[in-house]
């Protein structure tokens, strides 16, 4: 009787011990929880996954919009047009596993862009948000891993200037065009961000004059000024 009863509590303990093992990180899941409460998760066009937010989210089906690896960390979210209505959320940036944010199209967002300053980054899309989308800071953190960023018709706000150059220098497609909120100047060391192929800055409030680096770029195929 009491080997049944022994058992069994070591089958329990098994049970939870594989149970958590396969679960996502607590930490991540605060964080989704928190972009859910903070844009009005309730009334997202697909909100599957979310309502009812557990442990077992990577597993055996993942949420709207999430992407895990194999160890249940959160290596993408992408939730574009799905009526995302409030404040972005700076514990965003605590996501150091994320390797693709994509929030465009969601006319209800604004606030200031969560700044990563380590992490593996490497794709953030913001296109079409409503604004104000204060991203001062984030122009201006380094993160090598970032490759593409694009905030076209976002109603930016923030400032270029060198620190885009050491903080991106893997960047290979920037698209800033129809922001007037963005000010600064292209920056005389563009060149050292080696690998860029895309680059738009129409109609924003960037200024000055052409640096003759911009003409170092092996890589550049499209650029759009003015």
């Amino acid at each position: 009787m009491a080997g049944d009863y022994t058992l069994s509590i070591f089958l329990l303990l098994v049970h939870f011990t594989l149970h958590f093992t396969n679960a996502i990180n607590l930490d991540e899941l605060f964080v989704l929880q928190t972009l859910y409460n903070a844009t009005d998760g309730l009334n997202w066009r697909d909100n599957i996954g979310w309502v009812d937010i557990g442990i077992d989210l990577c597993a055996p089906l993942e949420a709207t919009g999430i992407t895990c690896d194999n160890d249940h960390h959160i290596i993408s979210i992408i939730l574009n047009d799905n009526n995302l209505r409030g404040t972005i959320p700076r514990e965003l940036s605590s996501l150091s596993y994320l390797e693709i944010l994509d929030l465009s199209s969601n006319i209800g967002l604004h606030g200031t862009m969560p700044v990563w300053s380590y992490g593996d980054l490497s794709s953030v899309r913001m296109v079409g948000v409503g604004g104000p989308l204060e991203m001062t800071d984030f122009f201006v953190s380094p993160l090598s891993s970032m490759s593409r960023i694009d905030v076209t018709n976002s109603n930016v706000v923030g400032v270029i200037n060198n620190n885009l150059c050491s903080g991106f220098p893997n960047l290979r497609y920037l698209s800033l065009n129809d922001n007037l909120g963005i000010q600064g100047e292209i920056p005389s060391c563009i060149d050292q961000i080696g690998f860029l192929n895309y680059l738009n800055i129409q109609h924003t409030s960037i200024a000055g004059s052409i640096p003759a680096s911009l003409c170092s770029l092996g890589y550049l195929t499209e650029l759009y000024i003015g």
